[in-house]
């Protein structure tokens, strides 16, 4: 994927909601909520290293997705201080952000 799309205020679908909140709550068994002002945590759905084949596996359906395919990463934030990162492949991009999937700027 070239470019980026940002989509604000994004209500999330019912899985990303349901990701949000189980990464939430490992995040405060782990003690590392709430997040500080001025803090960040920055929490992958699935941990990756690059190039792993994790790396383009789509979070939602669990699709590897070819290099050369489109693939595309994200950053959602549940709550102020978190951000999950992920990737999607291009059919549950289409079902996570329907008004915008494949679109770039």
């Amino acid at each position: 994927m070239t470019g980026r799309t940002v989509v604000r205020n994004h209500e999330g679908s019912l899985w990303l909601r349901q990701v949000a909140a189980e990464l939430l709550a490992r995040l405060d068994e782990r003690g590392l909520l709430p997040v500080a002002s001025a803090a960040v945590v920055v929490a992958p759905i699935h941990p990756a290293r690059p190039g792993e084949r994790e790396d383009r596996t789509c979070d939602r359906c669990r699709t590897w997705v070819r290099p050369g395919d489109l693939f595309f990463p994200f950053t959602y934030a549940p709550v102020t201080g978190v951000m999950l990162t992920g990737g999607l492949c291009q059919t549950c991009v289409t079902r996570e952000w329907p008004d915008t999937a494949g679109a770039t700027s």
